[in-house]
């Protein structure tokens, strides 16, 4: 709980994606005044969230990157920037 106080407080936008499931497990709240989605609009999406929302410059950076993440497997944290597309386009 505590945990996800501070991220739902944290200015940034914080989500997490399971590479192995292909799906979102969580979207905190900044999502809408970023990007403008709702967390609901963004589960909607499900695997295809990158697909649709991805910088296409930045679409190669990112498959490698997870890539390297589900070959390296374990418990770890992983940080990797880059640019998404905001509802309006």
């Amino acid at each position: 709980h505590f945990t996800q106080s501070i991220i739902e407080a944290a200015p940034m936008l914080t989500y997490i994606f399971d590479l192995t499931e292909n799906r979102n497990v969580f979207v905190s709240p900044q999502i809408e005044p970023i990007l403008g989605y709702t967390a609901e609009e963004i589960q909607a999406f499900g695997g295809e969230l990158m697909a649709n929302l991805l910088h296409p410059d930045d679409a190669p950076r990112v498959a490698e990157y997870a890539e390297k993440i589900i070959a390296g497997g374990g418990e770890q944290n992983h940080e990797l920037e880059y640019r998404m597309r905001h509802k309006d386009g």
